[in-house]
């Protein structure tokens, strides 16, 4: 390969198969692998903070599948609104968890979301699902 501490043998363009390959992906033959990146500036690229009906500032990354957004943070995938919490210093202790207090599952706002034990966060929720508008 022509970079230099690549060892391998050229596969295309002077560049290894993995060089070559990085290249047709991404244009560019760094490394750009999510755990060689900047956290904050991978999760901001996922977040369209442009105006919507509620303020929300909304993850457009894929979502599981209740619906919620994921990023992998410190080599494990964590909830988008977690790592929202995380990234911006918010505390997140064991056996709690962010509760949007806007209803939207997508939403990473850091004042839409409430860090609450997980039994409360699941006692709102229950609430909101029968419709007692007491939170």
């Amino acid at each position: 390969c022509s970079l230099d501490a690549c060892d391998r043998p050229q596969y295309a363009h002077g560049w290894c198969e993995v060089h070559y390959a990085r290249w047709r992906r991404h244009g560019s033959t760094d490394d750009l692998r999510a755990e060689s990146r900047d956290p904050i500036v991978r999760f901001e690229e996922r977040v369209d903070r442009t105006t919507n009906p509620d303020g929300c500032h909304l993850w457009t990354g894929p979502p599981n599948g209740a619906g919620y957004g994921y990023f992998k943070l410190d080599g494990r995938s964590v909830g988008a609104h977690v790592a929202a919490c995380l990234l911006a210093g918010v505390d997140v202790p064991e056996g709690h968890e962010p509760d949007h207090l806007c209803l939207v599952p997508l939403c990473v706002r850091l004042d839409h979301l409430e860090v609450v034990t997980a039994v409360e966060n699941k006692r709102r929720a229950s609430a909101r699902r029968w419709g007692k508008t007491t939170v």
